[in-house]
């Protein structure tokens, strides 16, 4: 037991590493990892199924945009998108070639970050447009749809609350 609570060791069908996991709901979650790695729950947690994502670059983060739509981004500017709550997924192009590993997402707006690039999507991740603020990025915060974070090297944390528009 730790700090009062109980930790229980879910079952995972994976033996690569996992590097996030998002839920849109109490029951349905995804989680991403090395190789390509996604899982799926709709139950909780309790059980999990592996889901082909098309690639074997690793995969740093996974977001839910709205509880049909996710994103996942990793190595080598790989971005997917799913349409369907992450049963099947689709490359997405136009975010450069660095390692994606800040996503954020809240509503439609999303938001990308890696190496010295950053993306803003207005329609679920479906398209992107690069954004000026040219920083290191390793991970990203959305509280509305306007309204971002990135954080990065050297403590840096950049804000903006106009869709980036500053």
């Amino acid at each position: 037991s730790f700090g009062g609570g109980i930790w229980l060791m879910q079952y995972s069908p994976v033996r690569s590493d996992l590097y996030d996991v998002f839920f849109a709901s109490a029951t349905n979650g995804l989680a991403v990892g090395a190789c390509g790695t996604i899982l799926r729950t709709t139950d909780s947690g309790t059980t999990w199924a592996i889901v082909p994502s098309g690639t074997d670059n690793d995969l740093y983060r996974v977001r839910f945009v709205n509880p049909s739509t996710a994103l996942a981004s990793g190595a080598g500017g790989t971005l997917l998108r799913s349409a369907n709550g992450g049963i099947t997924w689709a490359p997405v192009g136009g975010v450069g070639s660095g390692n994606l590993e800040a996503l954020a997402a809240n509503g439609t707006a999303a938001w990308l970050g890696s190496a010295g690039s950053s993306y803003r999507s207005t329609n679920g991740g479906t398209n992107w447009t690069a954004l000026s603020l040219n920083t290191t990025s390793f991970g990203a915060a959305a509280p509305s749809a306007d309204q971002a974070y990135f954080v990065g090297t050297g403590g840096s944390i950049w804000e903006t609350d106009n869709g980036g528009l500053r």
